[in-house]
């Protein structure tokens, strides 16, 4: 029998005591890691939502999914060019729906954006910094209001 410090003690009983802060609700409502939550939904079901807020965003913005593709493949210092920056914008905006109302989760939506996790994060959080403007909220409503009803 070896002697334990007080605080292994205390680190041994937090294990069993202390939930898991990185688990998501999985199959049957079970807590799973987050890891295993998010292969819960295929890539293939992941990239149809996204695709389908892509095209709604696109519809509102006067873009074609094809032309968002297109602009955000461009190689170069695009971030001041303004047909890059409303592609961007439109790619966020489709990430933050498929997200917040598709429930599609942030990893796989990095796999399909081929984005990295803080890349996802960073159009998630632009999002919700502009939902304190009253038109672009309206505007969030009103697309994810439409899906909602070609879902229905």
């Amino acid at each position: 029998h070896h002697p334990v410090s007080a605080r292994g003690a205390l680190m041994s009983s937090r294990r069993h005591i202390v939930p898991n802060y990185h688990a998501a609700r999985g199959p049957g409502g079970v807590f799973v890691p987050v890891d295993q939550a998010a292969t819960t939904m295929r890539l293939t079901e992941g990239l149809e939502i996204y695709n389908q807020y892509l095209a709604a965003v696109c519809l509102h913005q006067g873009l074609t999914p094809r032309g968002v593709q297109h602009e955000l493949a461009r190689r170069g210092e695009l971030t001041l060019d303004p047909q890059w920056r409303r592609a961007s914008y439109a790619r966020q905006l489709a990430i933050y729906l498929a997200h917040t109302e598709g429930k599609v989760p942030q990893k796989l939506l990095g796999r399909i954006c081929g984005i990295t996790p803080s890349g996802i994060c960073r159009a998630l959080q632009s999002i919700e910094d502009v939902r304190d403007h009253h038109d672009y909220d309206q505007l969030i409503e009103t697309i994810a209001l439409q899906m909602k009803a070609v879902d229905a």
